[in-house]
């Protein structure tokens, strides 16, 4: 493969609706190298 840089594939922008619940669940968790587990705050 090339690298191209500034000519590089990018997705475009999108507006898109994201739930309470999925905000939620960003919000405390992990790496998703982690396995993406919640960490709750003590």
């Amino acid at each position: 493969m090339v690298a191209k840089g500034k000519n590089a594939w990018k997705p475009a922008p999108r507006k898109r609706a994201v739930s309470t619940a999925l905000r939620s669940y960003a919000a405390f968790a992990s790496s998703a190298a982690r396995g993406a587990v919640r960490i709750v705050p003590e």
